[in-house]
């Protein structure tokens, strides 16, 4: 049989139906789950100019660290405004520890050889901002150097489907007095550690001092004075 390819609206149409299979992560969790399907990323910069392969463009895939767990979604080919289908690696529950700990979601540029792979962007999200058995269709800004405006960090947006169930949300809403536990995340490669690092700093590490992490400071602190003297 011939390949029958889908339109350009078929595709948009497509990635918005529910996922067919959610991979469970993080069993230990009790408190409750979390619910992510990452559905597309828009205007991506192209980080494999290529003057010789002028075809070549990023391979996005989007990583997620919550709590003990790491997850990533299927890496699809030179494509900036990659949408993933419903059959694909993009939909995963997290078995949760906690009610209010960070979902970290970043999207990079894969590198199949020894290079690490290219973080492109991220963003946080504080998991105790959104109502229990509520689908949520969100947007955000993918933002990646600490050191510039947000407006001029910005990489691109993603869109994601999140839903949150709790068994007891009574017994929730006591665990949120606690502050999130401390979690440990084993690497097996160094590629996977570098994923991992910037999903939770960025490009730069804030809580050790270096030349770079010092920039970003005084850029701060400088962006303060000049808002001083405005007024």
């Amino acid at each position: 049989e011939d390949t029958e390819w889908m339109t350009r609206d078929q595709i948009k149409q497509e990635c918005l139906k529910p996922s067919r299979n959610f991979v469970d992560i993080g069993t230990t969790g009790k408190i409750g789950k979390c619910y992510v399907e990452v559905l597309k990323c828009q205007q991506l910069p192209n980080l494999d100019v290529d003057y010789l392969n002028v075809g070549d463009k990023t391979d996005p895939f989007v990583a997620l660290m919550f709590e003990d767990c790491l997850v990533r979604t299927d890496m699809l080919w030179d494509e900036l405004s990659p949408e993933w289908m419903p059959w694909t690696m993009r939909a995963f529950c997290f078995h949760m520890r906690h009610p209010s700990s960070l979902l970290f979601l970043g999207a990079f540029d894969y590198d199949g050889g020894l290079d690490d792979h290219d973080g492109i962007g991220r963003v946080v999200i504080n998991l105790g901002n959104f109502r229990p058995n509520t689908s949520y269709l969100l947007h955000y800004d993918l933002h990646h150097d600490p050191a510039l405006p947000p407006e001029e960090s910005k990489r691109g947006q993603i869109t994601l489907r999140l839903r949150i169930e709790y068994p007891d949300e009574a017994e929730a809403a006591k665990a949120s007095f606690q502050p999130p536990p401390k979690c440990i995340i084993n690497c097996k490669t160094k590629k996977t550690y570098h994923v991992l690092k910037y999903l939770k700093h960025g490009p730069v590490d804030l809580d050790h001092g270096s030349m770079d992490s010092i920039k970003v400071y005084v850029g701060e602190l400088t962006s303060y004075w000049i808002r001083i003297c405005h007024f």
